[in-house]
Protein backbone atom coordinates (compact mmCIF):
# COMPACT_ATOMS: atom_id res chain seq x y z
CA UNK A 1 0.00 0.00 0.00
CA UNK A 2 2.50 2.31 0.62
CA UNK A 3 4.73 1.22 -2.36
CA UNK A 4 1.14 2.29 -4.19
CA UNK A 5 0.76 5.58 -2.56
CA UNK A 6 4.02 6.44 -3.54
CA UNK A 7 3.77 5.73 -7.17
CA UNK A 8 0.60 6.36 -8.97
CA UNK A 9 -1.77 5.79 -6.34
CA UNK A 10 -3.77 8.23 -4.31
CA UNK A 11 -5.43 8.32 -1.02
CA UNK A 12 -8.80 9.86 -0.25
CA UNK A 13 -11.17 10.49 2.93
CA UNK A 14 -14.84 9.15 3.41
CA UNK A 15 -16.90 11.89 5.71
CA UNK A 16 -19.42 9.02 5.73
CA UNK A 17 -17.21 6.06 6.90
CA UNK A 18 -15.13 8.55 9.24
CA UNK A 19 -12.14 6.82 6.94
CA UNK A 20 -9.56 6.42 4.55
CA UNK A 21 -9.57 4.31 0.64
CA UNK A 22 -7.07 4.49 -2.11
CA UNK A 23 -7.34 4.57 -5.27
CA UNK A 24 -5.43 4.17 -8.53
CA UNK A 25 -6.58 4.97 -11.97
CA UNK A 26 -4.39 4.10 -15.03
CA UNK A 27 -4.81 4.66 -18.97
CA UNK A 28 -6.27 1.74 -20.96
CA UNK A 29 -2.38 1.02 -21.74
CA UNK A 30 -1.78 -0.47 -18.23
CA UNK A 31 -4.54 -2.79 -17.82
CA UNK A 32 -1.80 -5.52 -17.30
CA UNK A 33 -0.39 -3.60 -13.71
CA UNK A 34 -4.11 -2.32 -13.05
CA UNK A 35 -4.96 -6.36 -12.49
CA UNK A 36 -1.94 -6.83 -10.82
CA UNK A 37 -2.51 -4.36 -8.07
CA UNK A 38 -6.18 -5.23 -7.93
CA UNK A 39 -4.78 -9.16 -7.34
CA UNK A 40 -3.22 -7.87 -4.45
CA UNK A 41 -5.88 -5.37 -2.64
CA UNK A 42 -8.55 -7.35 -3.65
CA UNK A 43 -9.01 -8.57 -0.24
CA UNK A 44 -9.66 -4.57 0.42
CA UNK A 45 -12.15 -4.45 -2.82
CA UNK A 46 -15.45 -4.10 -2.93
CA UNK A 47 -15.77 -4.62 -6.84
CA UNK A 48 -13.48 -5.44 -9.72
CA UNK A 49 -11.53 -2.68 -11.64
CA UNK A 50 -14.10 0.36 -13.19
CA UNK A 51 -13.83 1.27 -16.89
CA UNK A 52 -14.27 5.06 -16.83
CA UNK A 53 -14.55 7.99 -19.76
CA UNK A 54 -13.06 11.25 -18.64
CA UNK A 55 -13.57 14.14 -20.54
CA UNK A 56 -10.71 16.71 -20.35
CA UNK A 57 -9.76 19.37 -23.05
CA UNK A 58 -12.37 18.06 -25.78
CA UNK A 59 -10.76 15.04 -25.52
CA UNK A 60 -12.21 11.71 -24.31
CA UNK A 61 -9.99 9.16 -21.93
CA UNK A 62 -10.54 5.80 -21.12
CA UNK A 63 -9.42 4.54 -17.85
CA UNK A 64 -9.36 1.69 -15.26
CA UNK A 65 -9.51 2.51 -11.43
CA UNK A 66 -9.76 0.60 -8.33
CA UNK A 67 -11.10 2.05 -5.38
CA UNK A 68 -10.35 -0.12 -2.24
CA UNK A 69 -12.77 0.23 0.92
CA UNK A 70 -12.82 2.65 3.45
CA UNK A 71 -11.04 0.86 6.65
CA UNK A 72 -9.10 1.79 10.16
CA UNK A 73 -5.49 0.72 8.45
CA UNK A 74 -5.93 2.56 5.52
CA UNK A 75 -6.85 5.50 7.49
CA UNK A 76 -3.80 5.26 9.76
CA UNK A 77 -1.52 5.61 6.20
CA UNK A 78 -3.90 8.80 5.05
CA UNK A 79 -2.69 10.35 8.17
CA UNK A 80 0.60 9.41 7.98
CA UNK A 81 1.18 10.59 4.39
CA UNK A 82 -0.07 13.97 4.95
Amino acid sequence: MVGLLLSDGYKSYSARSKNGYLSLTQSLSNPYYVYFVYNILSQYCTRYPVFRERHRYGRSRFNLEIHTRSILCITELYILYK
